[in-house]
């Protein structure tokens, strides 16, 4: 009797599984976390690009052409993609997507506050706001990863 209790319950765990992963798709969960990072991907390779256009100067280029691009380039560039990311924000309906974008807002605005810290040579705040929209980054990633797991998507962060 133990034998074919212990068997019926395996075969009732794939089922419970299969069962889950068919709720979260009918739900309508899965389509949203897929919706929602297709319609953000831009977002992100924006970003990137211009965080890493600002490393590369860093690197190469001189203060004042620093200073230049950061005034002309970058904080408009940023402002822009944090307008067009909390507008899209607005339109989330799934409560749980909607906070963590929010958190994913929340850091491009520390990381906007930062470069205007610079630019006015505050160098406390510039690493603390930089520290804080690194942080809120990490937790967005972490977050949005176990979110889409609990949806039954799986995450493929590029480097």
């Amino acid at each position: 009797m133990t034998k074919k209790l212990l068997y019926s319950l395996l075969g009732i765990i794939p089922l419970l599984i299969g069962g889950y992963f068919l709720f979260q798709n009918l739900s309508g969960n899965s389509d949203a976390m897929l919706t929602y990072l297709d319609e953000t991907y831009d977002y992100g390779i924006r970003y990137n690009e211009i965080v890493n256009q600002e490393a590369a100067l860093t690197e190469s280029g001189t203060e004042e052409e620093l200073i230049l691009f950061t005034q002309e380039t970058l904080i408009p560039e940023l402002e822009k993609i944090h307008s067009e990311s909390k507008a899209y924000g607005e339109k989330i309906k799934e409560t749980e997507l909607k906070e963590l974008h929010d958190l994913d807002v929340k850091s491009i605005e520390k990381y906007i506050a930062a470069q205007y810290a610079w630019l006015e040579g505050n160098l406390e705040e510039v690493d603390a706001l930089f520290t804080e929209s690194e942080q809120l980054t990490s937790q967005y990633e972490e977050e949005i990863d176990k979110l889409a797991a609990k949806w039954a998507v799986e995450i493929e962060w590029e480097e």
